[in-house]
């Protein structure tokens, strides 16, 4: 039962955090996008006919590496060059507005040795495990 609990405890905290931006657009519509992965891969927006006028990213996650890039592509599909390229937590004002059909949230950093941060569950179920006492 103590195991279950702490698994239980464990999953939930690795996927209860997901980092999120909100689309602002100009003519006022809002959307919300989130994720809970270092690398989102290529998404494509549902509004991709009306300007981009900002958006605001928290890239915070229970991930050992956070994400803490967004690009931004005006083609669908991610094709070609990005249009806006940030590293910028937060509120970001596209100026000159455009329009915006894609987008990747990822990590341009190098990853951190798994030998300085034990994975979560690793250390629990060592925890358990313990001498059996």
């Amino acid at each position: 039962m103590k195991f279950a609990a702490v698994f239980a405890a464990a999953i939930y905290a690795t996927s209860a955090s997901a980092w999120k931006i909100n689309w602002y657009y100009t003519n006022g519509q809002h959307v919300e996008s989130h994720g809970s992965s270092t690398q989102s891969g290529c998404i494509n927006l549902r509004v991709n006919t009306v300007q981009l006028d900002r958006y605001v990213v928290d890239f915070a996650t229970t991930l050992r590496v956070d994400p803490n890039r967004v690009r931004l592509w005006t083609g669908t599909g991610c094709r070609g060059n990005p249009t806006w390229d940030s590293t910028h937590e937060g509120n970001s004002n596209l100026v000159p507005n455009r329009i915006v059909k894609s987008y990747i949230i990822d990590n341009n950093r190098i990853p951190v040795s798994s030998t300085q941060f034990p994975n979560i569950i690793g250390f629990l179920l060592t925890g358990i495990q313990g001498d059996g006492k």
